[in-house]
């Protein structure tokens, strides 16, 4: 794909308000963007030219200062981490609100959460119990030390009468 045709289809995605860029094009005005290259290159694939548009990014900080929402040719961790890191801004701004409708929604649809709830613990069941057991063995001594702090912190809870 051209440079042409690449600006062509940012300008045409101005319709669908798809990304970050696409909003500023039609709040600030196509006119005012322009696509320059930067580099170059002759590589063997495409996943090589996605390496290499990767590289200009970080270097640019274009995600942070421009308009490029990801990195291409991102590994499947750093994916995982820019999702968790995303969710984890919009909860931070949206705290109080989802709270709210989660509330509100539960209020309104008691009887199915508790279905639903129950369902997945049917459904579940057997995998919490497996993961319980390896949990268990695995940290033993942890837990055999936290029990014991805790029966020492409260002895009238296991005293006889």
């Amino acid at each position: 794909m051209s440079l042409a045709e690449r600006f062509y289809t940012h300008k045409s995605n101005t319709k669908r308000k798809a990304r970050k860029l696409h909003t500023a094009m039609i709040d600030i005005g196509v006119d005012c963007f322009k696509i320059e290259l930067i580099e170059e290159c002759r590589v063997p694939t495409k996943y090589d030219l996605l390496l290499k548009e990767k590289e200009h990014i970080l270097r640019l900080n274009t995600i942070e200062n421009g308009y490029n929402l990801y990195l291409p040719a991102r590994t499947n961790e750093e994916r995982k981490l820019q999702k968790q890191v995303a969710d984890k801004e919009y909860r931070d701004s949206k705290g109080g609100e989802l709270l709210e409708k989660k509330k509100e929604y539960y209020k309104h649809n008691k009887e199915r959460c508790k279905q639903n709830s129950k369902a997945s613990q049917e459904r579940n069941r057997e995998q919490r119990k497996e993961y319980m057991k390896q949990y268990k063995e695995k940290n033993k001594e942890k837990l055999r030390e936290y029990h014991k702090q805790y029966y020492q912190a409260n002895p009238e809870k296991y005293t006889t009468k």
